[in-house]
């Protein structure tokens, strides 16, 4: 079992895992509203939102 620092510092590297995910989302949101026709970026999207769950 992990000994409290190294728990607290693998939850802190999660945490921020997920805090760029989710900002990366927030981004590819607001390109898209603007070119909802770009199949890639709607790929990397779904991939982004999978990994957020």
């Amino acid at each position: 079992m992990n000994n409290p620092s190294e728990a607290a510092t693998e939850r802190y590297e999660l945490m921020e895992k997920i805090q760029m995910v989710d900002f990366a989302l927030v981004e590819l949101t607001l390109y898209l509203d603007t070119h909802p026709n770009d199949f890639q970026a709607i790929q990397q999207f779904n991939e982004l939102a999978v990994q957020s769950r």
